[in-house]
């Protein structure tokens, strides 16, 4: 089970409930303490939060800005964090292309809404309107896009791009996204017209 409380930082913070043994531990923690809920600088914390199946891999948004070490946060933004039961660390989905801990360029508040996890744990899927989360990334007008980031490896590939680019964002925006099992399908909405090619019926 996972529940967002507040504490000594006076914002909402990320826990999952364990029922076997009915203990709480602390996910949105600062990358120096397990134990210490992450700075927010006043903002609200977290937002939304998701889990795989098992619980082991938990993808939260929230405005914390020491989640993960030398983090440098600077984009006024809830960004995208990922958790790992097995060690109880925390790692920046929401990050410039090349960089672990510099947030993305992101800017609108519909950047945070809820990420979507497989069951399996494998994947996290967002959507941003963020620049500079792939390399080569050309979304000029702040469109938001939906990203696949492999839990694994820490690889992220953009999604809603154009049928001539992969890392081009298509003319409007795409959103709510829901991944399979097993990571590998996932279904996006968008308002975009360039992301597939439009064939002409011949009858």
């Amino acid at each position: 089970m996972l529940f967002r409380s507040t504490d000594t930082n006076n914002a909402f913070d990320v826990f999952q409930y364990d029922g076997n043994n009915d203990t709480s531990k602390l996910i949105s923690h600062t990358a120096n303490s397990n134990s210490t809920a992450a700075s927010t600088g006043g903002s609200p914390g977290s937002r939304f939060v998701s889990t795989s199946a098992d619980g082991s891999t938990v993808a939260y948004t929230g405005f914390f800005s020491d989640i993960v070490a030398s983090q440098s946060d600077s984009n006024q933004a809830a960004d995208t964090f990922v958790w790992n039961r097995t060690n109880n660390t925390n790692a920046l989905i929401t990050r410039q292309a090349g960089t672990t801990a510099t947030t993305s360029n992101q800017q609108s508040f519909t950047s945070g809404y809820t990420p979507v996890v497989s069951d399996d744990g494998s994947t996290v899927i967002i959507q941003t309107d963020a620049r500079n989360l792939v390399t080569g990334q050309s979304n000029p007008n702040f469109k938001l896009n939906v990203f696949h980031y492999n839990v694994g490896t820490g690889a992220i590939q953009q999604l809603s791009h154009t049928t001539t680019s992969a890392t081009t964002s298509g003319d409007d925006s795409s959103f709510y996204p829901f991944v399979s099992s097993d990571g590998t399908l996932v279904i996006f909405a968008s308002a975009a017209t360039n992301l597939v090619k439009i064939g002409r019926a011949h009858v």
